[in-house]
């Protein structure tokens, strides 16, 4: 194998013929080796999370209706899209550490700075509340109803606080306010507040 130094991007070619791209740190010294079909094929990942495609190019503004944040992820930024059945791809950069979240599958010019364009595709099937709980459509009243509200990032972590108290039977969880309520009662007792999920409890 060779060994470099001072190195900020190399790639060596497989046994089999294909291309693996790593980066290394400037000053750092890195062994290149020919890698098995599997590495090969973990460093050929183009960029996106699984279940999504990237796709060349942007949807300009920040979050086509749904919605920018920060995030360091690409993963977070996919699991927001994952559960929010109106979001078909997102946009992500890892120098800039944001995510938007949009409702069109495809971009409509070309690439933004280093934003890759991730695609969902048919091998993802939303599931809008984690395992464990059922969607159902309204609301309940003010903001938790009893057990209080806070900031959640992702409905999972909603469903992880409610699952630690007892007492709770539902949650409601906005990814436009990233904010989650938690509910003592299972069933909603108004209609649909903005873009607020309701997730009960399965029994």
């Amino acid at each position: 194998a060779e060994r470099l130094t001072d190195c900020l991007v190399y790639e060596v070619s497989s046994k089999l013929g294909k291309k693996a791209t790593r980066k290394c740190r400037k000053a750092e010294t890195v062994v290149v080796d020919y890698c098995d079909t599997t590495s090969c094929e973990e460093e050929e990942d183009d960029g996106c999370t699984a279940g999504y495609k990237l796709k060349e190019g942007d949807i300009p503004g920040w979050g086509s209706y749904l919605g920018s944040f920060s995030s360091s992820s690409r993963d977070e930024c996919a699991d927001r899209c994952s559960e929010n059945l109106a979001c078909k791809s997102f946009e992500h950069s890892f120098t800039e550490l944001k995510c938007n979240l949009n409702t069109g599958t495809y971009p409509t010019q070309g690439k933004y700075r280093d934003y890759a364009f991730c695609s969902k595709t048919s091998e993802i099937v939303t599931q809008v509340c984690p395992d464990g709980y059922t969607l159902k459509e309204g609301d309940i009243p003010g903001w938790g109803s009893y057990l209080g509200s806070f900031y959640a990032a992702t409905r999972q972590d909603c469903a992880d606080s409610c699952d630690d108290q007892e007492a709770c039977k539902s949650f409601e969880h906005s990814h436009s306010s990233n904010k989650c309520n938690l509910n003592t009662g299972a069933n909603p007792t108004q209609g649909k507040y903005k873009d607020y999920d309701f997730c009960s409890k399965t029994d």
